[in-house]
Parts: C-alpha cells; sequence; structure tokens
C-alpha cells in the first residue's frame, strides 16, 4: 500500500497477507509513479524552458518478471536456480527454478566482471577444494573464462591466447566441470574454430587438449555443446560430423548417429545434457531435441520432440539444455524465451514474454500518440499494428503485411503504414480497415526499396524516407506523386540509407540520415537548410540515429540505435540532454528503433530488442531534496523467503535510481544482509535496528520528500528488523511527526 501526504506524517497500521513475490510486483507498478506532481508542474511556460529531464515512467507489456531476453545463448543449473546467458545483453541472470527472478549482473565491456557475449556457463557445486560454488562463464569476444559465485561476485579470470599456427581467437562454444578427481576439479573447454576441446585446472592452468591432429585417429569438426557424467565420461556434440562422440577417462573413443533428420540422426547437433537416471538429450538444428539410452548397445533413442516454430513446444535456435528436479530446461534463442518441459518431452511452462493482455511484441519498430492518448505501434514481427490506450484498454491489431515498420495518422484520421518487405504504403481508416496502397520495388517515381519512415504534414501530404534509394519521397493524401529529392551520398541533400522523417509546425522536414550519423532538415520542397551531427559516440554524435520526433516547443528527439540512447536537442540541434543505456532494465534500451512525443509531452520508445514499448515522463529540475529509507525486515527462524524479500528491497532501490535520486540519498537496512545478492546495483548495506532507523529518520527531517519502503513476509501486524527487535508502527508515527514534507510510506 502506498501513503502520500504533505505537512502531516501518518501510518495506517495495516498488512499485506501476500507473498514477497506480489511485493516485486507492487514495487513495479508503485514506485513508477512516485513523483506524480500536480498538473501545473508542466504549466506551459515551464515547459519552455530546457531544464527538463524525462523519467521512467511505465512500459508495455509490464511483465511479472524481467523476461526481456535478447539472445539467449546458454543455461545451467545448481539444483536451485537456472542461470541463463543473455548474449546480446552482456548479462546472467539467475531464476528460481519455478521462474522467479533472483538477480542478474553484467554489462558491455571488458573489466572484471563486464562481458563481450558470454556464450556458455557450467555450475561447479562447492567441495573439499573449494568454500562456495563457482559459474564458470565462456566470455566469447573477450576471449576468456570469468568464475563468479551463484550471487554474481566476480573470483577470476584467465585468458585464451591467440594460435599462432593459423593467427585466429578461438572460438568458445561450451564448457563442462568433472568432479570425480579426488583432490581437483578439471574444467573443459570445446573451441569450434580450432576443433580441439581443452582442459584446465580449477585455477585456469593450461593441462591438455584433445585430440592431436597428427596422432589421434578420431577427428572433431566443430565441437558445441559438452557434458560429463559421474564416472567421467565425456560426450562431445561434434556438430559438423553430426554424431556424438563420447571419450571415457582412459581415453578411449567411440560415437553414434550420422546426418539425417531421422530417429537417431543429427542435423549439426549442438546442446548436450545428461539427467540422473543415464539418460542423454541433444537438440540440432533442425529445432527438436532427441532423448537417448546411454545403457543400450547400440545407444537407442527413448523419443523426441520440437519443431520450427513459435508456439509452445517449438523452438527457433536451441542454445541451451539444462536439467533441474527432473525438468529439463530449453534455451529457445531467437523467440527469447525459456521453456521447460517434462524429461519426456511434455511441455510444462516458459519464461519469456507472454503477457496475458495480448501486448506481447515481437521486435516493435515504432509507436505513434495520437491526439486522443491512443497508442499504436508497429509490431514487426508480428506483422501488424496494434492499437490501445495509456491503461492498456480498447486493444485492437490489424495488418496485412509482413514487417510493418511506421505509422502516421492524417486529420481525417487515416491510418498510413510503411511496408519495408512489400515496398508499399498501406491505407486503414480509423477502425483498421484497409483502403488503399501504393508502390512498389524500383527507383522510378512512386516505387520503393525498402521504405522505413513516414510523415504528414498539416495539409496531409505525406513523406517517405525511400531508404535504399536514399532519397525521400512526397505525395498527396491519396498518394498521388508530387516531388522526390535525395541520392546516395554524404554531401549537403544527400542520404546514405535515410530512415526517421518528423515535420514540425511550420511543414519543416527532418530527416535521420541514418548511415551518414547526422540530421538534415529541409523545407517542404526539399531545399536543404541545415544538419548537425557527426559519427561518434560523444554527445551531438551519432553511431546510427534512426527516428526522429519533434515537440511543441521546438525541442528535436533523436534515436541513436547502436548506442542505446535518446539524444535531446534544442531546434538550432545544440545538445541538451540525452536518457537511456543498454540494458533490459527500466528505462535502459536495447536497439531502440522508433520513438514519439505526445501531446502532453509524454515520451514513448520503441525497444525493440527488449520487445517492448517504454514512456517517459517530464520532469522540471528542482533543488529538491530528497530521502528514501528501504528497510527488508526479516521473519523467524528458518527464513526461507529472505532472499527474495532481499531481491525486492534491491529492486526497490534500482527503482529510486532511476527516479534520478542518488545514492547518498537512499539508505538501505537489512536486518539479515550475508544473503544479500550482489549485482551492479548492490547499495550499501547497514544493519536494521530500531536506534539506526530512528536515527535516519530523524536526519531527513529537513527533506522537501521522505520514501518509507518497508518489505518484509510474516506475522500479524509485526515487522521484525532482526533477530531480536520488533518494529512497532506507533513507534514509527512518532518518530515522523515531526517530518514536515512529503511523506511517501510503502509497505
Amino acid at each position: 500500500m502506498i501513503h502520500s501526504k504533505t505537512h502531516m506524517a501518518t501510518y495506517e497500521n495495516k498488512k499485506s497477507q501476500s507473498y514477497c513475490f506480489s511485493f516485486f510486483i507492487s514495487i513495479i507498478i508503485s514506485i513508477l509513479f512516485l513523483f506524480l506532481t500536480p498538473s501545473n508542474l508542466y504549466a506551459e511556460e515551464q515547459l519552455l524552458s530546457e531544464n527538463i529531464q524525462y523519467t521512467y515512467d511505465s512500459m508495455w507489456p509490464l511483465l511479472l518478471q524481467p523476461y526481456y531476453f535478447y539472445n539467449p545463448t546458454a543455461i545451467a543449473s545448481d539444483g536451485e536456480n537456472v542461470y541463463i546467458a543473455d548474449y546480446h545483453h552482456n548479462q546472467i541472470m539467475k531464476f528460481k527454478h519455478s521462474g522467479q527472478f533472483v538477480v542478474q549482473w553484467g554489462s558491455f565491456g571488458n573489466l572484471q566482471g563486464q562481458f563481450y557475449h558470454p556464450v556458455a556457463i557450467c555450475y561447479d557445486r562447492k567441495d573439499s577444494t573449494q568454500e562456495i560454488d563457482y559459474l564458470y562463464i565462456a566470455d566469447r569476444l573477450n576471449y576468456r573464462i570469468q568464475v563468479f559465485s551463484t550471487t554474481g561476485n566476480y573470483i577470476m579470470e584467465w585468458p585464451f591466447l591467440l594460435d599462432m599456427d593459423d593467427l585466429q581467437f578461438p572460438v568458445i562454444t561450451g564448457i563442462a566441470i568433472d568432479k570425480t578427481q579426488r583432490h581437483y576439479d578439471y574444467i573443459y573447454v570445446a573451441l569450434f574454430d580450432q576443433d580441439v576441446i581443452q582442459k584446465y585446472d580449477e585455477n585456469g592452468t593450461y593441462i591438455s587438449e584433445w585430440p592431436d591432429k597428427n596422432n589421434d585417429d578420431i577427428q572433431l569438426d566443430g565441437p558445441e555443446g559438452i557434458v560429463i557424467d559421474i564416472k567421467g565420461n565425456l560426450y562431445i556434440a561434434d556438430s559438423k560430423n553430426d554424431r556424438i562422440v563420447k571419450r571415457n577417462p582412459n581415453g578411449d573413443v567411440e560415437s553414434f548417429g550420422s546426418r539425417g533428420k531421422n530417429k537417431g540422426e543429427f542435423r549439426n547437433p549442438a546442446c548436450i545434457t545428461i539427467d540422473q537416471y543415464g539418460y542423454i538429450y541433444v537438440s540440432d538444428l533442425t529445432n527438436r531435441i532427441q532423448k537417448f539410452d546411454l545403457s543400450t548397445n547400440p545407444i537407442s533413442q527413448i523419443t523426441e520432440w520440437g519443431a520450427y516454430g513459435t508456439t509452445q513446444g517449438k523452438f527457433s535456435n536451441i542454445t541451451g539444455l539444462t536439467i533441474n528436479n527432473n525438468k529439463i530446461y530449453v534455451v529457445d534463442q531467437y523467440n527469447n524465451r525459456v521453456q521447460q518441459f517434462s524429461l519426456e518431452g511434455e511441455f510444462i511452462s516458459q519464461w519469456g514474454q507472454v503477457h496475458e493482455t495480448g501486448l506481447n511484441f515481437r521486435k516493435p519498430s515504432n509507436v505513434l500518440a495520437d491526439n486522443s492518448g491512443n497508442v499504436y505501434v508497429a509490431d514487426s514481427e508480428n506483422d501488424r499494428i496494434v492499437k490501445f490506450d495509456y491503461h492498456v484498454n480498447n486493444i485492437q491489431s490489424f495488418g496485412r503485411a509482413k514487417h510493418v515498420h511506421d505509422i502516421a495518422i492524417s486529420s481525417k484520421r487515416k491510418i498510413y503504414v510503411t511496408e519495408p518487405f512489400n515496398n508499399q504504403v498501406a491505407v486503414y481508416d480509423e477502425a483498421g480497415v484497409f483502403v488503399t496502397s501504393w508502390g512498389q520495388l524500383g527507383s522510378k517515381d512512386s516505387e520503393f526499396y525498402e521504405p522505413h519512415g513516414i510523415a504528414i504534414d498539416d495539409e496531409d501530404n505525406v513523406f517517405v524516407s525511400d531508404t535504399d534509394n536514399h532519397r525521400i519521397q512526397k505525395f498527396f493524401s491519396d498518394g498521388s506523386f508530387i516531388l522526390k529529392w535525395g541520392e546516395e551520398g554524404d554531401r549537403d541533400g544527400q542520404f546514405s540509407s535515410p530512415t526517421g522523417i518528423a515535420i514540425d509546425a511550420n511543414n519543416t522536414i527532418y530527416v535521420a540520415d541514418s548511415d551518414n550519423a547526422r540530421v538534415q532538415i529541409f523545407s517542404s520542397n526539399g531545399i536543404f537548410l541545415r544538419k548537425f551531427g557527426q559519427p561518434g559516440y560523444e554527445r551531438h554524435h551519432f553511431q546510427k540515429p534512426y527516428d526522429i520526433a519533434l515537440d511543441d516547443k521546438g525541442k528535436i528527439y533523436v534515436v541513436d540505435y547502436h548506442v542505446d540512447r535518446i539524444q535531446i536537442f534544442n531546434n538550432q540541434g545544440e545538445f541538451i540532454s540525452n536518457i537511456g543505456k543498454t540494458g533490459n532494465s527500466p528505462g535502459e534500451f536495447s536497439k531502440p528503433q522508433g520513438m514519439c512525443m505526445s501531446n502532453n509531452g509524454i515520451m514513448y520508445v520503441a525497444d525493440t530488442m527488449n520487445n517492448r514499448i517504454q514512456s517517459f515522463k517530464p520532469e522540471i529540475k528542482k533543488d529538491e531534496i530528497v530521502k528514501a529509507i528501504i528497510v527488508a525486515g526479516i521473519q523467524e527462524d528458518n527464513d526461507i523467503l529472505e532472499s527474495s524479500t532481499l531481491s525486492c528491497a534491491q529492486f526497490a532501490y534500482r527503482i529510486l535510481e532511476l527516479r534520478q535520486i542518488p545514492p547518498d540519498s537512499i539508505t538501505f537496512f537489512a536486518g539479515n544482509h550475508s544473503n544479500i545478492l550482489k549485482n551492479n546495483y548492490s547499495p550499501e548495506i547497514k544493519y536494521a535496528s530500531l536506534t539506526e532507523i530512528k536515527s535516519e529518520i530523524e536526519n531527513a527531517y529537513l527533506a522537501d520528500i521522505l520514501i518509507l519502503y518497508l518489505v518484509d513476509h510474516g506475522g500479524k501486524s509485526i515487522f521484525r528488523l532482526n533477530e531480536h527487535e520488533t518494529l512497532r508502527f506507533d513507534f514509527l508515527n512518532e518518530w515522523l511527526k515531526p517530518f514536515h514534507g512529503q511523506l511517501i510510506t510503502i509497505y
């Protein structure tokens, strides 16, 4: 529950009976709107100021878990939790075996704890040789193995060196741990391009590799997944040889399988895992999984399941298999999800972007908000336009073509849509009924070569960025050709793959000249006026400006696709600010392609590779003192939900940061933080005691806003701070009475 009151502190003594999972969801819903201010905050005169910042507001779909995968590539299990390597987000994500999110860590880079495309992951349980459980992560383009604790704490790493024989870096495709030795663990790594399996000790010291290209009879060709059974037998998915190779601890080798699509045959086997009963599971290029009995001679297939597709039980490139609690988890890469099956292949559940409202986007490419508050999304790979209001009511969808890209609406409520694959512009009425279309592949007038952007002026003239013809075309509302301008090049008035297009109140045309890394500005007749931007990563520079939007105060918003940000400029092209960075948390982006500004100042962004739409609200920068206090309580002994409570509290901390509250203004208390989940957003933790919390509240008396977030999960009207103390709400109310600012409490 949320309580917000000015000048007098009150607190209701009520207790939520839901589990911490519900708290987790309430954080998302509640804190997103913490600083909703009176309407006069957005008065006309204040919006004229450039002292405006945009903060994260909401997203669609709003998922129960942060399942924003972007080409997940590997999976491992520790028996209780599942770990997923997310290739393009450069992250490791940890989930309970039921699918409840726990923590994530990693970012792009080459420093400790950063990744450049993690591709394989392996769990190593603690034993007499080590004090904690390890995770080994193959960090592909950093050419190294990194080792972490299961809570994401960096431990060590070791690099792979350049192969001086063929002058190439290794392509790591698999990793496995041999724990059958008494005193040492050995780590085996599959190197795809070098056709070998390398062996290391637990400290990363190189020992040997197999096979020897000169002396061994059997050779590998593109080894991918590897796994070791309880007897120390090494199984290798020998991909290009379409077989599974077994090598026992004595070095004896045998194999099974051949090329084909029939029972017991393979087409480039890739992923492999073994269950506790001695059955082996193999996936291949045909998007199927086969289960084999290793105890039979010859090895026999038990069952198989899967095919290419997007529905339950079908796959689009399997990149990981693991077994947990007698269930098999399958990484379905291009569907950006994990599917869970019984060991016999019966579908159980899936983790991914499946939302009950139906707002399950697949690479949304652009978004438009009309004057009535409706939002239109070009849902590119679902081949449709989706329309809904801000509260996700009255959802409807329409469309007729593959890969729609951009949307514009005329004064007569006609909806115009670019169809790059059809090389056409399609027109629909307000109800989504198809009216007409024009265009075909070509370079003549009214012909297109993958048109992307579209915009309409106040006379209902239609402007289209004819991307691969490197030009802009102008039409009457019925599709009749008026004029064109531009050709391929980098001089003024020339283009290199123009994409986004926008028009201001004076009918001035703004074009995202994508591959020239600039914005060009023209009159409505195509006369060049000015430009800004150049290649680079600094402010006022672009890597690939993909779309452009304008507000009614003359500011220019540019989507920088490769840098995962929105840059904001004044009407002269002078830099003001930017928002966003690479990631999948709220306020972060993954290859955004489009955006728009609504008439009430809301910014909508098509966060394409995160398969979602995000919205941002404008806020006036003020010298306002904000203080936040987060308290994570505990239950009695055997607190099985303690890690979930801490995860909720950490997520609240992260959202507060996204709301532009500096870390030194947030105090985080926990009754027991020995199990705190370390990640990129881990705060400094203080021990939760009555004395410390009372003191922190007193220190906040001069703040303008005090946010008090309390989370625990047990007892009627009881909040256990630690093993010995309970927080009484009558005490809390007394402590808060001297505070005269705005109090926001979340319990």
